[in-house]
């Protein structure tokens, strides 16, 4: 939580430090992206005019955080208001959402991200009702098959990462969380508001294949040769031309 936290000089960090750091997170996002968040972000704190995102947008934008235990869910919040607040501006937005959208984030950063998300009252360590709440969560969006076993699978992972102890330190879950991305992922879900490519060609090929022919009433938009190029390789689009 400290990574890109305020105040940076009071955790032996100068201001230098941490403007660039910061920096460093939004220069990750390209422009298109920033102007796309931006919308989600302005969609979220209301038409009140308003240009910071107080907690009740940032529920209603990360709306899965909702279905976890309240303590994980604030905690989600105050991993995004680096300057305690109580609400963000746009800047601590797209720092926060650098560290873990896994179009932008490391797994390593990734790892810190959830750690920190369920280390609710920020000991550094996972309690064994902790560990439970982030296995619950991570394993829940399996295949119907794999759900038979859910609950023992759980309890057979959490004694896993705790053994004998009554914690779990962040050294211990990131060599499990490292063979496990994809319940790391998982824990992660919500945050992903800003499409992969995979996820923008699967979006126009539906699209596409229920709009086969021009209709009276339909309503289409000319684009960019050029653009629609670069965009096919970019997204790896192999589908029907169209376009």
């Amino acid at each position: 939580r400290a990574f890109i936290a305020a105040n940076p000089s009071s955790d032996g960090f100068g201001d230098e430090w941490y403007f660039d750091t910061m920096n460093g997170l939004l220069d990750r996002w390209a422009y298109s992206q920033v102007q796309f968040l931006r919308k989600r972000f302005l969609e979220a704190t209301g038409d009140k005019g308003e240009k910071e995102l107080d907690k009740k947008g940032f529920f209603k934008l990360f709306a899965e955080l909702q279905d976890m235990p309240k303590a994980v869910a604030e905690s989600a919040f105050r991993m995004f208001d680096t300057d305690n607040s109580g609400k963000l501006n746009f800047r601590e937005f797209c720092c926060a959402l650098a560290l873990c959208c896994h179009l932008m984030s490391s797994v390593d950063e990734k790892i810190r991200f959830v750690f920190d998300m369920f280390d609710t009252n920020d000991d550094g360590l996972l309690g064994a009702g902790d560990v439970q709440l982030l296995l619950d969560h991570a394993l829940q969006k399996e295949d119907a098959a794999a759900m038979a076993t859910r609950q023992q699978r759980v309890a057979e992972i959490k004694q896993e990462l705790l053994g004998s102890s009554p914690h779990l330190t962040f050294e211990r879950f990131c060599e499990w969380a490292e063979r496990n991305h994809d319940s790391l992922n998982n824990l992660l879900h919500t945050f992903q508001i800003v499409p992969s490519p995979e996820r923008e060609r699967a979006i126009c090929e539906e699209i596409l294949g229920r709009h086969q022919s021009l209709q009276e009433g339909s309503t289409w938009y000319c684009i960019s040769h050029k653009w629609l190029q670069v965009w096919k390789a970019h997204v790896g689009w192999v589908g029907p031309a169209h376009s």
